[in-house]
């Protein structure tokens, strides 16, 4: 971590131009500048219907603070990833000057600085720094992670059973394994996408059945889930553009609406929506069953 005596300019060093994706240096940084952190949960406002943070708990012990910064320590990846929640808790990090950064934990798995990254970063002990928190009497991330950690035990078997429902492309059962569910990398992927292009003869049929799988999963499946989904993995390869051409090929039925909102608005960067899919976004909106996923449509097609 960075000397405590060492200048620190928080304008200059936090850039969020400076630090789209996330680094740990960038959470060093943070360690010489900060002389107190408030550990906070959403709670609804006096005056209106939004959310604000509500302390819980401040620590403002420089050991206390020093261990805290240590349970952040993160997994530098180039890839996107975005949680769908807004939150389990909130951390902010305060100087003399006032509030230097605002974190928020994502069920002991992530953390999310939308200030200064342009993704959130999986956390390397999620564990440790729930365990953490629980000991000052802030339970609520450790609950969060260990029924994550029961539904990962129990996932593989229930998804098997799950894809081998009438929205799996047949053409696939072959490749289901029964008591594991899937094992995808690059090459699985490829073969996969290969068998869907033989049997479909073209790409915009793929996409739409992809879309159908996914729509399936979205109505029964919880987001932590979808988000690793074997259709969603497989719509991946699939520049968006691509999958906005299929969307306007046909009329859509239902699931493939669900499936291609789900995927359009939590598998892929918002910054990889152009303009010109506005028009098919806000038929999606229209058409959407999901609650949720309609008004992270309506942020893509209207962000304020």
């Amino acid at each position: 971590m960075q000397d405590e005596d060492e200048e620190f300019d928080p304008d200059e060093e936090l850039d969020p131009n400076n630090f789209v994706r996330p680094t740990q240096q960038s959470l060093d940084l943070l360690a010489g500048r900060i002389d107190r952190v408030e550990i906070c949960q959403w709670a609804d406002s006096t005056t209106d219907n939004s959310l604000r943070p509500e302390v819980l708990l401040a620590i403002e012990d420089r050991l206390e603070i020093d261990e805290l910064l240590s349970l952040l320590e993160i997994v530098e990846s180039d890839s996107f990833q975005h949680c769908l929640c807004i939150g389990s808790l909130i951390l902010c990090f305060v100087s003399p000057e006032g509030i230097v950064a605002t974190l928020t934990v994502h069920h002991g798995l992530s953390i999310r600085w939308d200030d200064a990254w342009g993704s959130d970063a999986t956390l390397k002990n999620g564990r440790g720094l729930a365990e953490w928190l629980a000991d000052r009497g802030i339970r609520e991330v450790l609950t969060e992670l260990e029924e994550i950690e029961k539904q990962t035990r129990e996932y593989p078997g229930q998804l098997a059973r799950l894809s081998a429902s009438i929205a799996m492309p047949p053409c696939l059962i072959s490749f289901l394994e029964p008591d594991s569910g899937w094992s995808l990398d690059d090459g699985s992927i490829e073969r996969l996408l290969s068998v869907l292009l033989a049997e479909y003869q073209s790409e915009q049929p793929v996409i739409l059945v992809l879309c159908d799988w996914l729509g399936e999963l979205a109505a029964r499946w919880p987001p932590m889930a979808r988000l690793d989904s074997v259709p969603g993995r497989l719509l991946m390869p699939f520049a968006v553009a691509q999958i906005i051409a299929a969307l306007e090929w046909e009329p859509l039925t239902d699931r493939q609406i669900e499936g291609a909102a789900t995927y359009l608005t939590c598998l892929r960067p918002a910054g990889d929506v152009a303009p010109s899919t506005i028009g098919v976004l806000r038929r999606l909106a229209a058409a959407v069953q999901d609650p949720d996923t309609r008004l992270r449509i309506q942020g893509l097609v209207d962000p304020t």
